[in-house]
């Protein structure tokens, strides 16, 4: 019997801004991510955030990852999408540490491989990963 999901994708609201900031700014979470932390101050990645989310690019896109019960632990998304290779990349980021090693990532990106077959004429997803 499948379990029943505990996450949800839904679309990237202004509302996100102060969590999606804060994670971006995390050296831990920067170092996950091959980056380094995000340097901006808050003012400055508002006026990029709210751009951003009025921009519509049909190559990326990124969604929230919810709890059922309305939390925003993290985002999962899809870049780089190509529908004359029938191929795109995703990625996901739980920025909630309390979320970490109990299967919420893995639950975002089985939603978000569901919607992009479902959606998308696609026929390769592919996920790129970091040494430890």
């Amino acid at each position: 019997m499948p379990q029943e999901r505990r996450t949800i994708l839904r679309e990237k609201s202004l509302s996100d801004i102060e969590r999606d900031y804060r994670w971006k700014t995390d050296a831990v979470l920067a170092s996950l991510d091959a980056t380094q932390p995000l340097c901006a101050t808050f003012a400055e990645f508002s006026v990029t955030y709210a751009r951003e989310l009025q921009c519509s690019d049909p190559t990326n896109h990124t969604f929230a990852v919810d709890t059922i019960e309305g939390e925003h632990i993290g985002n999962c998304m899809y870049y780089n999408l190509s529908i004359q290779r029938g191929e795109v990349e995703i990625g996901v980021i739980i920025g909630e540490y309390s979320y970490w090693d109990k299967g919420y990532g893995t639950e975002a990106v089985i939603s978000l491989v569901e919607h992009l077959f479902q959606k998308l004429s696609i026929h390769t997803i592919y996920l790129r990963t970091l040494e430890c």
